[in-house]
């Protein structure tokens, strides 16, 4: 949900993440590009921006521009962002979100991120699984990920997410998320989020988790160093926690 960092390793946090657009581009693969018909192919596109704050100070703001394309049994979504993160710096990220129709009741979701930071940071994260309908408007996904970047750094996590709709405007969310840290060690996320469209172009997101970063840096980067936070003494594993707070906004264009 794209912030991908050593400092916060992305799948848990930002997770689609929710991330820069993790977040967004599950609104964006659920909602607003599968809001066509669907017995008919449709074009969508939209702009937005998101607001992400976590522990340790974290703060990450971007503005982003998204295009996809719907038919009968499938949705595809790229987006495009431009952001600002206040341990890493700036840079840019792409994402790519596909879903398939496999039952009446039954989604298989892709996606793909890469982040590229303006100090060196490179990042990618990778995201599948099912989201089922459970009737009435429910929807319960779940999804593997995988995510790493060019500090060595890198996570496999799983996460469940189960939506309710609370009124014809407005939906709910709560998520669990759990990953093994590849340098040692176990990250967990748990969430709680909602959807609101008060307009038909216009759609609102916000969610607040809580849960536990295990951050593994090379012994070899100084505390500091392109922005990137201390480690411990050793080299070792550094553990982050406390809550966060994620808020977001989409207009569709198109």
């Amino acid at each position: 949900m794209v912030r991908d960092t050593a400092r916060c390793m992305g799948w848990q946090r930002c997770t689609s993440a929710r991330g820069l657009l993790c977040a967004g581009v599950i609104v964006l693969g659920l909602g607003l590009a599968g809001a066509a018909p669907p017995s008919e192919a449709a074009l969508t596109a939209g702009v937005g921006a998101d607001y992400f704050s976590g522990p340790d100070g974290q703060i990450v703001r971007d503005v982003l521009g998204y295009a996809g394309t719907s038919t009968a049994r499938t949705d595809l979504t790229f987006a495009v962002a431009r952001y600002d993160n206040s341990h890493l710096g700036p840079g840019t990220s792409v994402s790519a979100v596909g879903t398939l129709l496999l039952e009446p009741t039954v989604l298989l979701q892709l996606s793909g991120t890469r982040s590229v930071g303006s100090h060196d940071h490179r990042a990618w994260r990778l995201s599948m699984g099912p989201i089922l309908g459970m009737g009435q408007g429910r929807w319960l996904a779940l999804t593997l990920s995988r995510s790493e970047d060019n500090f060595g750094t890198g996570a496999t996590g799983l996460s469940s997410e189960l939506g309710v709709p609370i009124s014809p405007r407005l939906a709910g969310s709560v998520r669990a998320s759990f990953a093994s840290v590849k340098e040692g060690g176990s990250s967990f996320l748990g969430a709680a989020g909602a959807t609101w469209t008060p307009a038909r172009r216009v759609q609102l997101f916000g969610e607040m988790s809580v849960g536990r970063d295990v951050i593994a840096l090379p012994g070899g980067v100084p505390a500091g160093a392109g922005g990137v936070g201390p480690t411990s003494p050793q080299g070792g594993p550094e553990i982050v926690s406390g809550p966060s707070f994620l808020t977001g906004v989409r207009f569709v264009i198109r």
